[in-house]
């Protein structure tokens, strides 16, 4: 196995306050590649990533990908400011798209994740956020729809909108941390799925 994780800081093991607590880090203890590229971090919009892609110095036979998350919070913060900015989610769709679509040329098996919403639908709390309510709908639940549907022979769908509800700001057993980082509870959650979707897909 060739591994890449590549997105943003739901892949990481930044916010889990364990070295190799991380989703992706998880998958390469568990099945230990014979090599690895983690990247992931902060910040890591769709755009960003399909260049990153690009910089890639081996063929990945599998990849998980975790975008779109900075794209709906890019997009949720201008909202905020002004009432009239533009709240389409399609380029980020189509940036997904082209990413899936080198991969596939490649013949990669690719785990490809929703986002999860931190608030678990408590507007309240979203707002806490710095997140605009009214945004959820617009922008993360057309995300993922548009990533639902992606969904192929050669990519499977991680749910971590599913996974996470119940799980959020609120909840006495939260999968995130300041807001909107996965924790390590959150990770391991994220990580035991991938672990799942390549063994009964027969990826490893």
């Amino acid at each position: 196995m060739r591994y890449l994780a590549l997105g943003d800081s739901i892949s990481a093991d930044d916010y889990t306050g364990v070295l190799g607590g991380g989703a992706a880090s998880r998958v390469v203890a568990h099945f230990k590649p014979q090599q690895t590229r983690i990247i992931a971090r902060d910040g890591i919009s769709t755009e960003i990533a399909f260049d990153l892609l690009n910089q890639i110095e081996f063929v990945p036979t599998l990849a998980t990908l975790t975008l779109g998350g900075n794209d709906v919070m890019n997009m949720g913060f201008a909202l905020k400011q002004d009432l009239n900015a533009s709240l389409d989610m399609t380029p980020s769709l189509r940036m997904i798209e082209a990413i899936l679509a080198k991969l596939e040329l490649w013949e990669t098996k690719t785990i490809l994740c929703t986002c999860f919403d931190p608030s678990d639908g408590n507007d309240h709390l979203l707002e806490k956020a710095g997140f605009p309510p009214e945004a959820r709908e617009i922008l993360l639940f057309r995300l993922n729809d548009g990533i639902r549907e992606m969904a192929s022979e050669i990519v499977a769908i991680c749910d971590i909108y599913a996974l996470f509800q119940g799980h959020g700001m609120g909840s006495p057993e939260p999968y995130v941390t300041l807001q909107v980082e996965p924790n390590l509870a959150g990770a391991k959650a994220i990580g035991n799925d991938w672990i799942r979707i390549i063994a009964e897909r027969g990826w490893a």
